[in-house]
């Protein structure tokens, strides 16, 4: 998949909303009918995918995979310089084992509907609730690894978290936090 910053990923969601308030004069009420949805599709096609701005870091395979890490990024740059975790992974217990990096986006369920995390706004609202996810999940998790956040839960709202993992195998799939 394109890595994409978390502000790329909103700025391209925005540019393709706009196109199609335009092209059927406005996106007000919530529901496209049939006509809609068809002139969005053939003119724009899909929406831009989600951004993936939680990742997870895993060790080992099947029954013996560990989550060791949960992480938050907003830009590109991310791993550029290499990554602290990526360090402790050469330590004994983790050595001779394979490694894992899980990119996670966020979904919310709203009276039936589901709202992406890029599409909230204002975007620095967006930002406290990826922080407050990224909380919840190292404080509930306690990834080895993670040296913040493990003491108590920062997490400025709590949510009900429903993990799945829809790529490959088991790993962290259909886990409720």
């Amino acid at each position: 998949m394109q890595w994409l910053s978390f502000k790329d990923v909103r700025a391209n969601t925005q540019s393709y909303l706009n196109s199609a308030s335009k092209l059927i004069s406005g996106l007000e009420g919530g529901w496209l009918d049939g006509w809609e949805q068809e002139q969005i599709l053939t003119k724009l096609g899909e929406a831009p995918l989600p951004s993936l701005p939680i990742y997870l870091i895993s060790c080992g395979d099947g029954d013996d995979e560990e989550l060791v890490y949960v992480g938050k990024t907003k830009n590109t740059s991310r791993f550029n310089g290499g990554h602290s975790a990526a360090l402790k992974l050469h330590a004994p217990e983790y050595q001779s084992k394979s490694k894992h990096i899980y990119r996670c986006t966020a979904w919310f369920y709203i009276d039936d509907e589901y709202m992406s995390l890029d599409w909230i706004q204002p975007e620095q609202l967006a930002l406290d609730i990826l922080d407050s996810i990224e909380s919840q999940l190292i404080y509930w998790l306690q990834p080895p690894l993670n040296t913040h956040k493990k003491k108590r839960n920062l997490a400025r709202w709590e949510f009900n978290i429903h993990m799945q993992n829809l790529i490959c195998g088991s790993f962290m799939n259909d886990k409720f936090i």
